[in-house]
Parts: C-alpha cells; structure tokens; sequence
C-alpha cells in the first residue's frame, strides 16, 4: 500500500514539474490534491490544470489514485460527472493499468476522458546504458612506420564510420569482437558492480587491430579508446511523455 502511494506521489510529481516548464500553452492555474469546486459541490482531484492557447482557456482534472488498478465504466462515470459538474471545456485524465474493454476506451475517448495506461512498477530499477564521447587512439609508433613505409608522410587516416560498428582483429587476422561488444562487456560489468553513475573509461588494447574502409590503411592498430558511460533508469516515469500524450489528448477532443 505505502508502495502504491508513492508511486502516485511521484506521478503527480512529475506531472507537475512537467506542468511548470510546458511551453506549448500558458498555465492559469496549477493545483495538486485539491478540492474544485463545480456547479452542484466540491471535488477532490489529485490535479487540477487551467491552461490557454491563446484563443480558449481549458480545464484538466488528473486523477492518479486509482492507477494501479484497471478503470471501467463505473470509474469513468464518477470522473464524468465530476467533468460535467466544472463549467467550461472541461477535460479529464485518469491514470490505469492497461484497458482491454473496448467499449471502455471508445466511451473515455467520447466523453474527453485521457486513459493513460501504466504498467506496475518494476521491484528493480531498469537500467539502460548510454555511450557517448568515444575517442580511438591509433598506436602512434606503429602509425608512423606504416606511413614512412608507404612513403604517405603526414597524411591522415579517415575510419569512415561509426567507431562502434567496426570490428576488432588480432595480428593474425581473426576477428575477436567488435567495438560495440567492447562496450557491452563494459556495461555487463558495470551492472553487476551496481555502478550506474557516469564513469570516463580508458581501455587498452594489446596488438589488436581495428578494421576501417581506408584503401591505404585497411587495418589500424589500437592503442586505447576512452569513452564516458552512463545509466539512465528506463523503468522511471517521464513526465515530459506522460503530459505530451495527456495535452495532445485534451486538444483533439476539443478540436484544436
């Protein structure tokens, strides 16, 4: 139970910063588990959101509360008449697990109703890798020799394409990885340390050779490559998308 309200507090929260930096429509009014008050009484609303256009002026009510169970009718009907209850152009989003009754989502949709589906949370995070600044150092000696050799001087050598998709070779031509695995191998070990936060790795590499689309320089040895790798939890919610989604929806149901 105490998982489940934090997870609905973290909804509303990021919701809410969300909210804040939109700036796509201009917000009039901004409140969290508030209390609206409608034509016939008052409604307890986890969030409440009046933006404009420019032109019209809109009114959301989210509610988060339920999310961790699947809506039906009965549940859209007591968000309806809360809808119905607010004057303007009123429109509602209700956070759920996914909803395969048809007829369910086809009434959401008619009555102005955003059904944002949510699968449990995870008892782990999700930790996805991001690679980024990969810099491949050539051995300079070696560099040197094959271009005294070929008489090229100080002519430089184009790898004409993404370092990550080349492939690694020992001095006698076999292939022993490639340059992404290099990097997965590094994330496997990361994950197991449970180390997520960015790092700058230098790994060096032991008469290896990198394959290239250089006519003079089909094969380069490898001194090091140095790149940063980072974690970003894919399991998180995102406010940003979880808005986008909701406003897009508000919108067309009014016929923006």
């Amino acid at each position: 139970m105490q998982e489940n309200k934090l997870y609905q507090e973290t909804i509303i929260s990021k919701l809410v910063q969300a909210i804040v930096t939109e700036q796509s429509v201009q917000t009039i009014k901004l409140e969290q588990n508030t209390t609206i008050q409608g034509r016939t009484g008052t409604h307890e609303v986890d969030v409440y959101w009046e933006f404009t256009d420019g032109e019209i002026t809109y009114k959301l009510v989210i509610q988060t509360r339920d999310w961790n169970k699947t809506v039906g009718n009965n549940e859209l009907f007591r968000l309806l008449s809360i809808l119905r209850d607010i004057p303007g152009q009123t429109a509602g989003a209700c956070f759920t697990q996914p909803v395969y009754q048809k007829v369910t989502k086809e009434l959401a949709r008619d009555v102005g109703i955003t059904l944002y589906e949510l699968l449990l949370p995870m008892d782990e995070h999700i930790w996805e890798p991001i690679i980024r600044q990969v810099q491949l150092q050539v051995d300079a000696e070696w560099a040197k020799a094959e271009k005294e050799r070929l008489g090229l001087g100080d002519q430089q050598v184009q790898l004409g394409g993404d370092p990550k998709s080349m492939f690694i070779y020992d001095a006698n031509g076999n292939c022993l990885d490639s340059v992404q695995g290099l990097f997965n191998e590094y994330c496997k070990q990361s994950r197991q340390a449970g180390k997520y936060d960015r790092q700058t790795i230098t790994h060096q590499f032991r008469d290896e050779y990198l394959q290239t689309n250089d006519e003079q320089f089909p094969m380069l040895k490898l001194d090091r490559v140095t790149f940063d790798l980072e974690f970003f939890d894919a399991a998180e919610v995102q406010g940003e998308e979880m808005l986008g989604t909701i406003l897009a929806s508000v919108l067309r149901y009014f016929g923006r």
